[in-house]
């Protein structure tokens, strides 16, 4: 008896599609556990004008697989305004979160990235710590 061949798409296979005859392939289902995310950082101030202060941040991905970016939480003294440079800011009153995703590659397990640049503009006497 002749069986009608079956075209199916794999997830797994990225060079197209594959025919055959025959029973129908069923995968696994096998739910991956999310990956706990840990990162610290330390920073150092590089330089300072009027309402601008510049810091050198080194970010270390202290989990066990590579992340796409990490997240860190700043603490922000006086009245901070904006962070930017190499990262993403985000001020929360008294504290800030910080992301860097290495310049869109991901940090790999265990590894220490940088000196990354931060810019961070404010009023009166402000800093990050």
């Amino acid at each position: 008896m002749y069986k009608k061949p079956v075209v199916m798409r794999f997830d797994s296979l990225h060079e197209g599609v594959y025919a055959y005859s025959g029973e129908e392939y069923e995968a696994p289902f096998v739910a991956e556990e999310p990956v706990e995310i840990r990162a610290s950082y330390k920073l150092v101030q590089t330089n300072a004008w009027d309402g601008n202060k510049q810091y050198d941040f080194i970010f270390t991905n202290e989990s066990s697989e590579k992340v796409e970016s990490v997240t860190v939480t700043v603490r922000c003294n006086g009245t901070v305004t904006s962070i930017g440079g190499n990262v993403s800011g985000t001020i929360h009153g008294d504290t800030a979160e910080v992301m860097f995703n290495n310049y869109g590659n991901g940090i790999e397990a265990n590894t220490t990235v940088g000196p990354v640049y931060v810019a961070v503009t404010g009023e009166g006497d402000f800093s990050l710590e």
